[in-house]
C-alpha cells in the first residue's frame, strides 16, 4: 500500500467550546469533531448543559471519547489526535487568559451574522479561533449577557433553531470555509 503524507492542520487550528449535551450527543459531536479536523474540544458546564457537575463526568467517560477520538483518527488519516480539555464551566471558559477570537453561536436579535464575525476574526490573523456551542435550550439570557460584556460577540447562522450536534457541526464548517481551510 502507497503512504500518504500527513499534513500538519491548517492555521487557525480550529477549537470547539460546548456546552455538554446528553453524553450520545457528545461523543456524536467528538467524532465528527475529529473529522471536520478540529485541535480541540472544551466540555462545558452551562446553565442549560445535560451534566451539571463536573464530577459528572468519569474517567469511564474519559476513556470512551479517546477511544472515539483514536478510532475516527485513523478513519480520517489525520496527523494528530484531537485533544478534549478537562471540563470548566463556561464562566471559567469565557474568563480564560489570552482569549482567541471565537464564533459564538446564538440566534437572539443581538446576534450579527456569523460571516461578518468571522471576517473581523481574520483581520487579527489568529493561530487559534473558538466556535461555541450551547446544548440543547443554547445559553441563558444570563450567560448571553455575561459573554457580551467579556467581548464575545454573538453570531447567527440564519432564522432556524439548531439542534446542539448541528449547530457543533455548521460552526466549525463555516469557520473552515472563512478561513479557506476546504480545499486540498
Amino acid at each position: 500500500t502507497a503512504r500518504q503524507e500527513l499534513q500538519p492542520p491548517p492555521k487557525p487550528l480550529v477549537n470547539l467550546a460546548v456546552s455538554l449535551p446528553r453524553f450520545a450527543t457528545f461523543e456524536w459531536i467528538v467524532e465528527k469533531s475529529v473529522e471536520l479536523g478540529v485541535s480541540t474540544v472544551q466540555p462545558l458546564i452551562s446553565e442549560f448543559s445535560f451534566v451539571k457537575k463536573k464530577t459528572d463526568v468519569t474517567e469511564a467517560k474519559l476513556e470512551r471519547w479517546q477511544k472515539i477520538i483514536r478510532s475516527s483518527t485513523e478513519q480520517t488519516i489525520r496527523s494528530d489526535l484531537l485533544q478534549i480539555l478537562p471540563v470548566l464551566t463556561l464562566q471559567e471558559w469565557a474568563n480564560r487568559p489570552g482569549a482567541e477570537p471565537c464564533l459564538f453561536g446564538y440566534e437572539g436579535e443581538s446576534a450579527k451574522p456569523a460571516r461578518q464575525v468571522l471576517q473581523e476574526a481574520r483581520t487579527l490573523n489568529p493561530d487559534k479561533i473558538w466556535a461555541l456551542a450551547g446544548s440543547e435550550g443554547g445559553f441563558s439570557q444570563q450567560e448571553v449577557q455575561s459573554l457580551i460584556k467579556l467581548g464575545q460577540t454573538p453570531a447567527t447562522l440564519g432564522p432556524q433553531i439548531l439542534r446542539a450536534e448541528t449547530a457543533c457541526v455548521a460552526l466549525i464548517s463555516v469557520i473552515k470555509y472563512e478561513f479557506d481551510q476546504m480545499r486540498r
